[in-house]
């Protein structure tokens, strides 16, 4: 059995805040709860993913969306 494999890129992109991250938990563990893919993100500059890292919540065990 292979395991779907959603990509989220974001060479293009910069994370500037917790709101950011925030929206970031709410789509990846959105993807996770409606289907059974494993979901990535890829292209993150090293700042923002230092800051996803830091705040993130989606790849923690029980994983909930923040109240943002």
């Amino acid at each position: 059995m292979t395991t779907d494999l959603i990509l989220i890129d974001f060479s293009e992109a910069h994370i500037w805040d917790d709101s950011a991250v925030a929206a970031i938990d709410k789509v990846v563990l959105k993807l996770k709860e409606q289907t059974s893919a494993e979901v990535k993100l890829t292209g993150l500059n090293d700042v923002s993913d230092e800051l996803v890292q830091k705040l993130a919540t989606y790849n923690k065990p029980n994983a909930k969306p923040s109240n943002h």
